[in-house]
């Protein structure tokens, strides 16, 4: 259950899984979620202020005395304060904060703390200007931005080793993660940081229209101290590195439907590439889509997986047959060993107020090892067992119905 008003969001949440892998590690429930936030945008500074009650929960009869095991509640009270300062030629915003954890927790390790409670400020400044100019090339007029951006942040570091990790995360970084407070997901872990954020951002605009043509950003944080908050380090992650990888990306639309995009990470310490995307989308509509796309990991950075490769090209596509006929279908193909990862094509039916699929599907399931015996040729007569490991493809037919226009709508 949700409300939104001006000043107050409230919601109420009840969440459950059911693993569809037998093997697959048991998923935190929330049994339930509140969650309270307030805003206050009539002065100059402008106040935020977010509370969530959340009691985690999972079947750990086989965890408890360890960390994977922990159940339990934890209250967050998240509070900030800005002064944005904008003009038609830059913005300054200063703003501090301040983050109240506090937990109640069972069946965990005994070396842990069971009421953990940690009040973690931070302060932040973001700051930037904007050129612009204006020129002719052939009869379309354009408008051309140079927007340069600077993010200092500075976060306590809290001991949190022995927190729980319901809903903590590392995402990877990239562009927008330049300007972010917290390099964590999640309230479980709050990243220390004494950093400066540095990007710049080009655009291309139709002057007559304001549409934009091309974007380009690049940017890099220099730290200032060595992170010492970590949580579930990434391989070639370096807490004491002076400096994050170059990040970059980049936008360009050749047409109201149809537009290019490309990201990249280069890291100057190895003067290696990271990652990589390139993708297209042509859109003429909602049922007229194709995408493609080009995904590329480095070897260094992420193990492959069964459905994640070093390189991936995925594609895409919706398209209308007949009234609210559609022709759907996708395939993922991983490069590292020439392998179709996922690939369906099928019909969907889409009204006002239900949609249906029927879908043919070929996907790869969890490898398998198969024992041959072989002649043992150092003692003839004799057989030695060898191990072959596979991973073969599935194929199954899929039907998917959902209704859309349910609602209850109060006048």
């Amino acid at each position: 259950m949700q409300y939104r008003g001006d000043a107050w969001n409230l919601g109420l949440k009840l969440q459950g899984f059911q693993n569809l892998n037998p093997k697959a590690a048991e998923q935190y429930e929330r049994l339930p979620t509140f969650n309270a936030a307030w805003k206050d945008d009539s002065g100059p500074i402008k106040l935020r202020s977010k509370f969530e009650y959340t009691y985690f929960d999972k079947e750990n009869t086989k965890l408890v005395g360890t960390r994977s095991g922990t159940i339990g509640e934890r209250a967050v009270l998240d509070l900030k304060a800005s002064l944005p300062l904008k003009s038609e030629w830059g913005f300054l915003t200063p703003r501090v904060g301040l983050i109240h954890r506090k937990y109640n927790l069972d069946d965990g390790p005994a070396s842990f703390r069971s009421s953990p409670e940690i009040t973690t400020p931070t302060f932040s400044v973001d700051t930037g200007l904007i050129f612009d100019r204006f020129f002719k090339l052939g009869d379309n007029n354009l408008q051309q931005t140079l927007e340069p951006r600077l993010f200092y942040l500075y976060v306590e570091n809290d001991e949190q080793d022995d927190l729980p990790a319901f809903d903590a995360s590392n995402p990877s970084q990239s562009y927008s993660s330049l300007f972010r407070i917290n390099r964590f997901s999640g309230y479980d872990r709050i990243g220390d940081a004494n950093q400066v954020g540095l990007g710049i951002t080009s655009r291309l605009m139709s002057e007559s229209t304001g549409a934009q043509l091309v974007k380009f950003s690049v940017g890099q944080i220099f730290y200032l101290a060595d992170r010492e908050v970590i949580f579930s380090p990434k391989r070639g992650e370096n807490p004491t590195a002076e400096t994050s990888p170059i990040f970059a990306t980049a936008s360009i639309a050749l047409s109201n439907q149809f537009k290019l995009s490309t990201t990249y990470e280069w890291e100057p310490d190895t003067s290696n590439s990271n990652r990589g995307t390139i993708g297209m989308k042509y859109a003429a509509g909602q049922r007229k889509i194709f995408n493609l796309n080009y995904v590329y990991t480095s070897p260094e950075l992420q193990r492959t997986s069964l459905t994640q490769g070093s390189e991936e090209s995925d594609i895409s596509f919706i398209w209308p047959i007949y009234k609210n006929w559609s022709a759907i279908g996708r395939w993922n193909f991983r490069w590292d060993d020439h392998r179709t990862i996922e690939s369906f094509v099928g019909l969907e039916y889409n009204d006002c107020c239900w949609k249906t699929r029927l879908v043919a599907r070929r996907f790869l399931k969890s490898p398998t090892t198969t024992i041959n015996l072989i002649d043992d040729p150092g003692n003839p007569g004799n057989l030695i067992p060898t191990f072959d490991k596979t991973t073969p493809a599935d194929t199954g037919i899929f039907f998917e119905f959902q209704l859309k226009g349910l609602s209850l709508i109060h006048i």
